[in-house]
């Protein structure tokens, strides 16, 4: 009986690990967009090189800002998703 409810212990703690990792894999790439989006808008360019008018460069701030907004959401469930220092690095 302690054997059945330690090895589900063990498959739920390591169904959680799963979906934790699973989570700052999904915050890095989020990340990863936001910077494209912000240094799109910054430099006035697209990562090509080709010059964007002043609609895009505004539409890819709302849109680098709503991604942020996002990735806050997705930190505040799951009991906060751990950022790692490779992703903070990348957060401007």
């Amino acid at each position: 009986m302690k054997l059945a409810k330690a090895g589900k212990a063990g498959a739920a703690g390591a169904q959680k690990r799963e979906i934790i990792k699973n989570l700052n894999s999904i915050a890095f790439l989020i990340l990863v967009a936001i910077n494209v989006l912000r240094d799109s808008a910054e430099y006035q360019k697209m990562p090509s090189g080709i010059a964007i008018d002043r609609t895009t460069v505004d539409l890819n701030t709302d849109a680098a800002n709503i991604l942020a907004e996002s990735l806050d959401q997705l930190r505040g469930s799951e009991h906060q998703v751990p950022a790692s220092n490779q992703t903070m690095a990348l957060h401007r």
